[in-house]
Formats: C-alpha cells, sequence, structure tokens
C-alpha cells in the first residue's frame, strides 16, 4: 500500500501532504493534532476527518463541483489531483459570530440570506484581506476564473448549508481554497471538515425561517465522530 506514497512535501497543523509515484497525485495524511489549541485532543480525529471529507467530496462531486478527492488511500489517507494552489483564500460567513457580531452591532448568530464573501491573498506570513479590485489590478487570476470562483464558491454554500441543515447542524464559516491543473481546470483545493468548517448546533425554531442556535459544535473534540455518526444514521 505505501509503495505510492513519495517524499513529504508540506507539514500542516491537521495533515501531510506527500508525493507519490504518479507525478499527477499526492497522497493527504490527516492528523490526529487538532488546529485549535483550546480543543482537547481526539485521538481518532485523523480518521473521521478522512471519513467525513470523503463523504462531503463525493457528495459536491456528484453534483458537478470539482475537488481534488480521487480515492481513500488508508484510515488515515486520501489520494488527491496534485493541483497549483490558487493564491486566494475565501472564507464564507452564513451567520455573524463572536467579534463579528459584536463588530457589526447585530445579535449573535446573525442569519445572513446573502452569504458574506471575504477574500484574503495568501502570504508565507500572513493572510492580507482584499477585494475584486486588488485581484484585477494586481492581475492574480484572470476576471473569467474570478467570476468562475465565485460561482463555485456559491453553489458549494448552497449545497453544503443544505446538507448540514438536514442533519440539524448550521454551517456558520467556512473556508475554501482552490488550485489548478495543468489544464487550468479550477478544482477546490482543501478538506472540508470541521479544521475548515465553524458548525453550530440547530434548534429547531416554533417560527419558521427562523434560527436558534445551540452548541458550538467546534469546541466538542469528539466533533469528527458525532458528524460522522449523523452523517450515516
Amino acid at each position: 500500500m505505501n509503495k505510492m506514497k513519495g517524499e513529504l512535501i508540506q507539514e500542516l497543523t491537521h495533515k501531510n501532504i506527500y508525493e507519490s509515484v504518479d507525478p499527477q497525485k499526492i497522497i493527504v495524511q490527516f492528523q490526529n493534532d487538532q488546529i485549535k489549541s483550546w480543543v482537547r485532543n481526539f485521538t481518532q480525529k485523523g480518521i473521521y476527518n478522512n471519513k467525513i471529507s470523503n463523504m462531503v467530496f463525493d457528495n459536491l462531486n456528484n453534483q458537478g463541483i470539482p475537488t481534488p478527492f480521487i480515492d481513500r488511500y488508508s484510515d488515515y489517507e486520501q489520494i488527491w489531483r496534485k493541483l497549483i494552489p490558487i493564491p486566494i483564500k475565501i472564507v464564507v460567513r452564513n451567520f455573524l459570530v463572536g467579534s463579528y457580531a459584536d463588530d457589526l452591532k447585530v445579535d449573535m448568530g446573525h442569519y445572513l440570506p446573502e452569504p458574506i464573501l471575504e477574500f484574503f491573498l495568501i502570504d508565507p506570513y500572513d493572510n492580507i484581506p482584499i477585494n475584486d479590485t486588488h485581484i484585477k489590478s494586481l492581475s492574480i487570476i484572470p476576471n473569467h476564473q474570478l467570476q468562475f470562483l465565485y460561482d463555485q464558491v456559491n453553489r458549494i454554500n448552497r449545497i453544503l448549508f443544505n446538507y448540514w441543515e438536514k442533519l440539524n447542524v448550521f454551517l456558520v464559516d467556512f473556508e475554501l481554497y482552490f488550485g489548478k491543473d495543468e489544464n487550468n481546470f479550477i478544482y477546490i483545493n482543501n478538506e472540508l471538515t470541521p479544521d475548515y468548517c465553524n458548525f453550530w448546533e440547530k434548534i429547531p425554531s416554533p417560527q419558521s425561517n427562523h434560527y436558534y442556535f445551540g452548541k458550538h459544535l467546534n469546541v466538542n473534540s469528539d466533533i469528527y465522530l458525532e458528524l460522522y455518526i449523523r452523517m450515516i444514521k
């Protein structure tokens, strides 16, 4: 099995990236370390991160959203397409929580009928807030690719928001990264699990079209197991 895995390319808080014998593919190995230091360690986090991202990627692929996922490789590993990263991070906000709600003087958990999209230029030392004019003026990506990202982000958000809401979970906000293959075709370039997503428990409301929050799921060290159980029921 491990004959396919090559040299370590990149070591991150929650995953390691390895070369593979196929130059067009990489091996992603999920780690048990928590990305947030204030969350207790869950020893099987990597296994359930693998399972959750596998199912989310399959869902998106089936609905025409290109993802890097090719196959499961082991309990902790997946085979992905090797992509050239687009140096932009996109944060999608469906609700305003924490300091964002305070700064904008709205109630905690304020629902946004149209999500807020925030763009950041990925820098080795920081993420720099940018907008459309930065992207166009600095020629970070062509205009047609920027429009494609907008369309994909909104489609991904609708699919995932509806999916998680059916499981009584709110997708409050999340991060998206993208990459291009050798033909300039654009794919998602990160897993969509609690490492990149902010999940809250939904409490059913007696009033239609009104949202309530329960617990902040990401403070639960076993969130990976909890989400996976909901996904397979």
